[in-house]
C-alpha cells in the first residue's frame, strides 16, 4: 500500500484564500484516519468531501481512486484515474498493491498505455536565444511593436532588461527595488501608447529582499519607455499578487490577483484599482486575455480556462466536460482566433493551443501541442505573440530554490527563449 498523504500544492503561487484549506484538509485527514482504521466507506466520503472542496489535486485524486477499489466500485477507480491522467500522466499508481484489484482490466492496460503516449516528446518551438545571468529569475515578457525589442522581467530582485530580438543586446532596463517595488511579474506594452510599459509587481518569499512586513505588498506599474520613469503606481488595500495583467483597446488594464483570487480593472483615465470581478469559480489565477467580441479569458492554475462575458461578467469554462485538460495554465494569450497556453501545472509541461469561434467558445478537439515532455521545457511561464510568433521562456527557474527560498546559484540554470509559430 502507497496512499499518498503529502500535499505538495503544484501552482506557482500558493494562496491561503483561494479555497477553504482548514475544511478540506480536515475531511481529507478524516479520511485517511479511516483508512488506517479500515473504515473504507468514510475514507471513500471524505475523499469525496475533499476533491469537492478542492477540486484536481492529484493526491486527492489517487486516494479517491483507493477509495473506490475499497468500496467495490472498480469503474468508478478507473475513471478517477484517467481523468488524473489527462493532466498529471504519471503511472505512479502502478506497483501499488492497492490497485492490484484492477490491474488486469484491459480500460487499466489501455490507460497505461495512453499515460505513454501522453509522455511522447513533441518538439515544435525553436530555440531564438540563451539568456545567462546568475539569480536573474524570468517570469513576465513582452516584445515593443516599434523596436521589436523584448522586456523580461525579473521576480526575484524586481530587475527589468531589455534584449535585442536575436539576444545579442542585453542591458538592465530598471531595477523596480530600487524605486521601492517588488519582484516584476507580467508585462504589456499600451496598445494605445507604445512608449509606455505595463508592469505587476508582488511579493513572493523568493524575492531577494523579503520580510513579513512587506509580505502582500503589490501594485500595477505605468512606466514610460523612452524616459525609463515610472509615471504612476497604482495599489489597492488588503494583500495581494499581482500577477499578470491585460489591456483592452480602449485602454483599460485587467489585472489577475493570485491571492484572494480576483480579477481588479484600473479604468482608462482612473487612479484607483478597482475590483472587477470575484466568483466560486475562481481559485488560483493566473494569466489572462482580451479575444474578441467582448471576451476575457482568464487561466484558474486548479480549474483551467474561464470565460468571462464582459457584457454580463458571466462565468463559464472554456470546455464544459474537458476543462481539466487546460488546468496548470500560466500564460496565456489570443492569437489568431486561438488560445496558445503555457502550462506549467501539468505532468509533463506542454505548450499547447486551442482554436475559439465567433462566439467565444473552444472548437471541440482542436486542442494541439506545440511542445511536450521536450527537455527544454522545465517549466514555461509567460510569453507574448508578435507577428504570428509566439516568444516564451521555455524554463523558468522556479525549482532552483532551497528550503529557505534562496536561490541556488551554482545550480542556476541557462535559460531558453523560444519561439514558435502561431499563424
Amino acid at each position: 500500500m502507497k496512499l499518498l498523504s503529502s500535499f505538495l500544492f503544484c501552482f506557482l503561487y500558493i494562496s491561503t484564500n483561494i479555497f477553504s484549506q482548514s475544511d478540506f484538509r480536515e475531511e481529507y485527514q478524516k479520511a485517511i484516519t479511516a483508512y488506517e482504521s479500515g473504515d473504507y466507506h468514510t475514507f471513500m466520503k471524505g475523499l469525496e468531501a475533499s476533491n469537492s472542496l478542492r477540486p484536481n489535486h492529484r493526491v486527492i485524486l489517487y486516494n479517491l481512486a483507493v477509495a473506490y477499489i475499497k468500496n467495490d466500485m472498480p469503474e468508478e477507480a478507473l475513471s478517477i484515474l484517467e481523468y488524473r491522467a489527462s493532466f498529471y500522466a504519471v503511472p505512479d499508481f502502478d506497483e501499488d498493491e492497492d490497485f492490484k484489484p484492477i490491474r488486469n482490466r484491459k480500460e487499466y492496460k489501455g490507460l497505461i498505455e495512453t499515460i505513454e503516449k501522453r509522455n511522447k516528446t513533441i518538439s515544435s518551438s525553436t530555440l531564438l536565444f540563451e539568456f545567462e545571468e546568475k539569480g536573474f529569475h524570468t517570469e513576465g515578457f513582452a516584445v515593443h511593436p516599434k523596436s521589436e525589442t523584448i522586456f523580461i522581467s525579473d521576480v526575484r530582485c524586481g530587475l527589468i532588461n531589455t534584449i535585442s530580438i536575436d539576444g545579442t543586446e542585453n542591458e538592465n532596463f530598471m531595477d523596480l527595488k530600487k524605486e521601492g517595488f517588488w519582484g516584476a511579474f507580467g508585462m504589456k506594452i499600451d496598445p494605445i501608447d507604445s512608449n509606455i510599459l505595463w508592469v505587476t509587481t508582488s511579493v513572493l518569499p523568493q524575492f531577494c529582499e523579503y520580510n513579513e512586513e512587506i509580505d502582500g505588498s503589490a501594485a500595477v506599474l505605468k512606466i514610460d519607455i523612452t524616459k525609463k520613469e515610472i509615471l504612476q503606481s497604482y495599489t489597492t488595500e488588503g494583500d495581494h499578487i499581482f500577477g499578470d495583467l491585460t489591456i483592452s483597446e480602449s485602454g483599460d488594464v485587467f489585472i489577475t490577483d493570485s491571492n484572494e483570487p480576483v480579477i481588479y480593472i484600473l479604468k482608462k483615465g482612473s487612479k484607483n484599482i478597482e475590483s472587477y470581478l470575484s466568483s466560486e469559480k475562481f481559485f488560483n489565477l493566473q494569466g489572462l486575455d482580451l479575444g474578441k467580441n467582448g471576451y476575457l479569458y482568464v487561466s484558474d492554475y486548479i480549474m483551467g480556462i474561464l470565460k468571462i462575458d464582459l457584457s454580463d461578467r458571466s462565468v463559464q469554462q472554456l470546455l464544459e466536460s474537458n476543462n481539466q485538460l487546460l488546468r496548470g495554465t500560466d500564460g496565456m494569450y489570443f492569437a489568431n482566433n486561438s488560445l496558445i497556453l503555457l502550462q506549467n501545472g501539468t505532468s509533463p509541461f506542454k505548450v499547447s493551443r486551442i482554436s475559439i469561434d465567433k462566439n467565444g467558445n473552444a472548437i471541440p478537439n482542436t486542442l494541439a501541442i506545440i511542445d511536450s515532455n521536450a527537455p527544454f521545457l522545465n517549466e514555461p511561464t509567460l510569453g507574448a505573440v508578435f507577428n504570428n510568433k509566439l516568444y516564451f521562456v521555455a524554463n523558468s527557474p522556479w525549482s532552483y530554490y532551497d528550503v529557505d527560498n534562496k536561490p541556488m546559484l551554482n545550480e542556476w540554470p541557462v535559460l531558453q527563449i523560444r519561439t514558435a509559430s502561431v499563424d
